[in-house]
């Protein structure tokens, strides 16, 4: 299959004949990859793909599909003929611009397209704020630290092609740190979290992670002097929690973080 450019919902990938040979059920497995010489043992297993045809979600790049068969209670795979689905360039819609900027910032961002007069459409979620809402270069704000999403719609050729990024805000404070307050970036956050601290008094501190319910979930100890603590907040499930920074002094902040 051709697709016209990326974004775009490709036709299903059918069985045209049923595996022969052997006894017992079949049992399907789909793969793919975007680099058709990649060794099989590397491709990516597609979840929950596991019937005799598939049909493929968006594809934004030229994508490589394969499916593998074999009788229940065996061991090894068989594989199929690779199907490709290449993604065509008559329309593009590249997004370029940082993908780390500072809370407060402005930057532009700039849609690269096939043709010199598209139609063009953004969106932004999370703390990326537009001030302006068309056109092939914006201009966008960084309202608050957390992670933003882009999404890019350009229409040409006769074609639609859609494209998005993630853009991860920091806080950037130098100016908190300045004021003994100490901050977590980027927040809210998918695993890892940057706790950057304050000057310590002399003994170090703790920085402990509370549920909403006063459970302690995590806790880490913060050597004297350190200038910043990185945070696994993989073990907790999505949700809002509170981060406790006890020092040894006594004296204890609070932050509210979440994990997306």
């Amino acid at each position: 299959q051709r697709l016209c450019g990326p974004g775009n919902d490709p036709d299903p990938i059918v069985s045209l004949e049923d595996a022969s040979g052997g006894s017992g059920a079949l049992e399907y497995l789909w793969m793919k990859s975007t680099a058709p010489n990649l060794d099989l043992i590397l491709w990516e297993p597609i979840p929950e793909a596991t019937g005799p045809s598939y049909d493929p979600p968006l594809v934004f790049e030229t994508t490589y599909f394969l499916r593998c068969v074999r009788r229940e209670g065996c061991t090894f795979y068989l594989e199929t003929n690779i199907v490709t689905i290449e993604v065509g360039d008559d329309a593009i819609a590249r997004i370029v611009g940082p993908d780390v900027l500072c809370q407060g910032e402005t930057v532009m961002y700039t849609a690269e397209t096939a043709t010199a007069s598209p139609e063009i459409s953004w969106q932004f979620n999370g703390p990326l704020y537009p001030l302006q809402r068309s056109g092939a270069t914006i201009p966008v704000v960084a309202e608050y630290a957390g992670l933003a999403e882009i999404f890019l719609t350009v229409r040409e050729n006769g074609c639609t092609a859609i494209n998005w990024t993630t853009v991860t805000v920091d806080r950037c404070g130098s100016q908190n740190r300045q004021n003994g307050q100490a901050q977590a970036y980027p927040n809210p956050s998918r695993d890892q979290m940057t706790l950057e601290l304050p000057v310590l008094s002399k003994g170090g501190a703790w920085a402990s992670v509370f549920n909403t319910q006063g459970e302690l979930k995590l806790q880490y100890r913060i050597p004297e002097g350190a200038g910043e603590l990185k945070l696994d907040l993989t073990p907790l499930p999505s949700g809002v929690y509170f981060l406790e920074i006890r020092q040894k002094s006594g004296r204890r902040e609070f932050i509210k973080v979440r994990r997306l």
